[in-house]
């Protein structure tokens, strides 16, 4: 079926939305109205002031036991829903403010309660200028999703999300792609999928410092509302929200030492009202790194084997900004309006020294000499509109948003090679290349999302969904004449490739409590439009194909202490816009990247069993069945020795997995977090023609030490290892690192200086082979990941005695219980 793709602006686009959104408009109509068991009521200070985000706990009179728990909002208001029949009192806290406890209330199973408001009294604490701190858990089980609380830790401060993801349990890296559990993920950032492929996903992680987040969280089995991308979940990031009323901010310092000292500058201006909310987030950095690989090829032609053994220098020097800001405005207690716009303008230079030594004559040279240098500039932005309605009282929302995302990157290289003998003389005139490539890459989202709650304790959630994704790369490639120096268009390496993809979805999930049992069903459905064109030869590729991703869970609260639950979902990795790109991408004389038009989305079938006993230990099995599973091999050309890295699919893939999670106090000072994963792997199918089959091992392991020294000094410990494991066609060696880091707060929390070591025993080099078919070759490659850093951080702000803004759980509570499997 060929498809043609018109042209459209950004208005005829969102006008679009509005006839795709009309049938969820409907379902919200339908679904509006609801009574139901509520007690709901206000909170003051003894001003009539609203308290705002205040723990609010509903407790049982007879043994004071926690019945259920809430925050109050911006307004001091709160209320729950599905009261059982019994006398209870209420505790309320908040900082600044004496503990609280209401006299006893008598609740029937129909109650329409509304109380009087509760009324606190100042403790005396002087909150201005204050520092509102809290020791939370390094790392949290919740519903079978991994939480690691970033924010506070001495192992973050100053580290970019790429480097904090790395040392995450169960993560794995291996060039441009990231995997959990050894299966492929994506990424989302405040909820938000990211639409970067590969090499430019892993640089918006380098560019964002883990100081500005406050939590990742490894979702392993996504609600329908997320996107299906992604066979192994989602890795969703969290960044900080503003938490004190008032005039806030933050200034950072950040220094690490490697081979090259790098720095990394931060300056936060917040001001948040009872009407509106306004933040900003400017950082700097400056950042060189350097990396060594050394790479043994053994090559047959006919019956000689030529043995070719390459060693190579890059270094990377970045330099960029990033401008962070948005507003929220709180129009009334059901209305919010939010916006944010995000710039990172940056700029890169790659320069590499290769030698590569050839053991016979072959080529016509003994030695060969790449020089390469890549000037690199940018500047991506972010657009995002937000509104929220609360449709009624018993937590019922409706949210419609909005986002534009531009990626224009601009680079130029130079290539020269140098032919030697064997006393490395040249045997020929220096071959000098030039490169140039201008990619412009945009996406447009729009969709809304239907979150209710009905009587008995039943729970509706639906939604729609469209995104545009459109892209072109314009690379031109000059070969320089060796007599004149005039350089001409190798029209061979030369590419103008055009990619529109747009993605039409639409979900709906519903979950019901039923005494011990909690029951999940949803399904989501993606229609997915391709175009791919090569502007230079004409040729085009389409795809047009609809998928349904259902999810299913059943959860059973056995006691206090056990619950198990059974989850099934399934997934699609497509294949993004620089491996379906299919022309021939120089990388040196010798190597080359090539892009495949006819690769075939992943469907990826996985079920979870899980059992965790007083949410500290966790054991999971699972089982994930991959039809058209991804590979990633080489193409060599025995007789040129030329090397083309490829990707293709294989029939099926198929990983066994056990997982093992703990997390308690050794003492109260003392708190461990370990992770263990083992894992088996088997795939086949066919590669260039031939059965390619194969099956393997992998066991992880992650430990993190946290100890609270004193109040206000906190060390942590992390250990990292990986076994021997195999990726496609490449196996790897075991690899691993311990880290280590402490903080120390001064002046009342307001200042903190941070020291760690990461890599301490070097230990993360990645060393790989791979065997295929008559290819031969090992590889060792290492950069400075052994580093000393610094961090000085300075807190500051005013406090308003009245409002007594503190943290609050409530965006953890609803997204939690949106991914309960």
């Amino acid at each position: 079926m060929t498809i043609s793709f018109v042209k459209i602006s950004i208005f005829e686009k969102l006008m679009k939305l509005n006839k795709q959104f009309s049938v969820f408009i409907f379902l919200f109509v339908v679904v509006y109205s609801s009574a139901q068991n509520r007690i709901e009521g206000t909170i003051l200070d003894d001003k009539n002031e609203p308290v705002s985000f205040c723990a609010v706990g509903l407790m049982n009179v007879s043994d004071s036991s926690l019945v259920k728990g809430s925050i109050s909002d911006d307004k001091g208001y709160y209320f729950f829903l599905d009261i059982k029949k019994g006398n209870y009192i209420f505790k309320i806290s908040s900082a600044g403010f004496l503990d609280f406890y209401s006299n006893s209330i008598n609740v029937d199973s129909l109650s329409q309660l509304k109380l009087e408001p509760f009324i606190l009294k100042n403790s005396g604490v002087n909150l201005n200028e204050v520092s509102v701190t809290a020791l939370k858990k390094p790392i949290e089980f919740k519903n079978g999703n991994i939480i690691v609380n970033v924010e506070g830790s001495p192992l973050a401060i100053g580290n970019s999300v790429y480097d904090v993801i790395m040392r995450m349990p169960g993560v794995m890296t291996d060039g441009d792609n990231i995997t959990l559990q050894g299966k492929s993920v994506s990424f989302l950032i405040d909820n938000r999928i990211q639409q970067l492929a590969g090499g430019q996903m892993i640089s918006l992680l380098k560019s964002m410092n883990a100081s500005n987040v406050e939590k990742i969280e490894l979702i392993n089995n996504p609600s329908a509302k997320y996107d299906a991308a992604g066979s192994g979940g989602l890795i969703n990031i969290i960044t900080k929200k503003i938490r004190l009323t008032g005039f806030s901010g933050n200034f950072m310092l950040h220094s690490s030492q490697g081979f090259y000292n790098n720095t990394f500058s931060q300056l936060s201006l917040n001001y948040k009202g009872k009407k509106f909310s306004v933040f900003t987030n400017y950082n700097a950095s400056y950042t060189d790194t350097r990396s060594v690989n050394n790479w043994h090829r053994e090559v047959k032609y006919d019956s000689t084997v030529t043995k070719l053994d390459q060693n190579y220098v890059e270094t990377a020097h970045n330099r960029y900004v990033s401008f962070f800001g948005g507003a929220d405005w709180f129009i009334n207690k059901r209305n919010t309006l939010s916006a944010r716009i995000d710039f990172r303008p940056g700029k890169e230079k790659v320069i590499r020294h290769a030698t590569t030594t050839i053991s016979d004559n072959a080529l016509g040279y003994h030695n060969l000499s790449f020089d390469f240098e890549k000037p690199n500039d940018w500047f991506w932005q972010d657009y995002s509109l937000n509104y929220d309605l609360l449709i009624d009282t018993t937590g019922g929302k409706l949210t419609f948003n909005t986002s534009y995302s531009t990626y224009p990157e601009r680079w130029s290289a130079m290539y020269q090679n140098h032919y030697l003998d064997e006393q490395y003389n040249d045997v020929a005139p220096v071959k000098v290349f030039r490169g140039e490539n201008k990619v412009d890459l945009s996406v447009l989202t729009g969709r809304i999302d239907l979150e209710k709650n009905f009587a008995k304790k039943f729970r509706l959630e639906a939604g729609v969904k469209i995104a545009f994704q459109d892209l072109f790369s314009d690379f031109v490639f000059a070969d320089r004449n060796t007599s004149t120096g005039i350089f001409t268009l190798d029209t061979s390496l030369t590419n103008a490739f055009s990619y529109k993809e747009q993605i039409q979805a639409g979900y709906v999930e519903m979950s019901k409590e039923l005494k011990k049992f909690n029951f999940r069903v949803g399904v989501r459905g993606e229609n997915t439009i391709i175009l791919a064109e090569s502007k230079t030869n004409s040729v085009k590729y389409d795809r047009t194909y609809f998928n349904l991703f259902p999810v299913a869970s059943i959860d059973y609260n056995y006691s206090d202490k056990h619950n198990y639950s059974l989850s099934y979902n399934k997934r699609i990795s497509r294949a993004n816009y620089l491996n379906f790109n299919p022309y021939k991408s120089f990388r040196s004389i010798l190597t080359y990247m090539q892009g495949n038009p006819y690769l075939n989305p992943q469907y990826t079938d996985r079920i979870d069993l899980r059992h965790t006993y007083k949410g500290r230990i966790s054991n999971s099995f699972s089982y994930s069945f991959h039809k058209n599973y991804f590979l990633t091999y080489n193409i060599e050309n025995s007789k040129t020795k030329e090397l083309i890295f490829y990707n293709g699919n294989l029939d099926q893939g198929e990983i066994f997995s056990y997982s093992l999670f703990y997390q308690g106090d050794i003492f109260k000072w003392w708190t461990i977090s370990t992770s263990l994963g083992i894992h088996y792997f088997r795939c086949k199918g066919t590669i260039e023609g031939v059965n390619y089959s194969i099956g393997n091992n992998n066991n992880n392991v992650w430990m993190m030490h946290q100890f609270s020294l004193s109040k206000s000094t906190k060390l942590e410990i992390s250990v990292w290892g990986v076994g021997p494991w195999v990726d496609g066609t490449t196996s790897f060696k075991p690899r691993g690192a311990i880290n280590s880091g402490i903080k120390q707060n001064l002046l009342r929390d307001k200042l903190t200086i941070s020291l760690g070591m990461h890599d301490i025993f070097y230990t993360l080099p990645v060393i790989s082979e791979v065997t295929l078919q008559y290819q031969n070759s090992n590889s060792v490659h290492s950069w400075d990941s052994r580093r000393f850093n610094i961090s000085v951080n300075y807190n500051f702000g005013k406090v308003k005695v009245q409002q007594h803004k503190t943290k609050t759980n409530e965006e953890e509570k609803n997204r939690v219980s949106n991914q309960r499997q």
